[in-house]
């Protein structure tokens, strides 16, 4: 038992080194890339992780199970997450691409829809809480929005991996996103105060995890 726990850490250590050299190599070059090379890249490197990591494509099959029951055969449903694997590797490719964009752009490359919602909430001047899912390519929301001049914080939970998490805050940074740590509580609830204080935007991925004693009051 301890062999195979031991034989798992070094694998993952192995997967995250080179998840990270890849994340690098991919900030470093695609700016440089044809938009049309990223998407197939992108496409690729999803059919690649689809292939390859057995752990999440069997959990995605369980997760579309759960979903859609017997509506769905069991081709279909591996139709789809090859599909979605597909389009997080374009979206990957995408958010290493807007790193080597400017502001102007990020403003030429994507488009806002229904600012003025925004507008109208900060006009209160008590700061906006702004909730997403991970949903299609939610992480250039903050990019695009801080192009326009708005004032944007993300509640972050980084990896375990210190090596991957500074790769994470230096995106942010470059970015120009404030990172909020979800850890410990008390802390960020009171960065997150601040930042509304500040009229800021306060960022929450209403998806994602959590272990029982998050929901506990700080």
């Amino acid at each position: 038992m301890a062999e195979k726990i031991k034989k798992q850490t070094l694998l993952h250590g192995m997967a995250n080194r080179l998840g990270l050299a890849c994340g690098k190599i991919a900030m470093a070059i695609t700016p440089r890339l044809p938009e049309q090379w990223l998407r197939s890249i992108g496409a690729g490197m999803g059919r690649a992780f689809y292939s390859l990591v057995g752990k999440y494509r069997r959990r995605g099959l369980k997760n579309l199970t759960y979903a859609f029951g017997t509506e769905q055969s069991s081709a279909e449903r591996d139709t789809l997450l090859r599909a979605c694997m597909e389009d997080i590797g374009k979206n990957f490719m995408e958010v290493m691409q807007a790193c080597g964009l400017s502001a102007e752009q990020l403003r030429q490359k994507i488009e806002v829809v229904g600012v003025e919602h925004l507008d109208r909430a900060r006009a209160e001047g008590r700061g906006v809480i702004a909730f997403s899912a991970h949903l299609g390519n939610f992480i250039l929301i903050g990019p695009r929005l801080i192009a326009d001049g708005y004032p944007f914080s993300v509640v972050a939970r980084d990896p375990k991996d210190q090596r991957i998490a500074q790769f994470f805050r230096h995106m942010r940074e470059r970015f120009g996103i404030g990172t909020i740590p979800d850890k410990p509580k008390r802390e960020c609830i009171v960065q997150c105060l601040k930042c509304l204080r500040d009229n800021g935007i306060l960022f929450l991925q209403i998806d994602q995890n959590a272990a029982p004693d998050d929901y506990q009051a700080a």
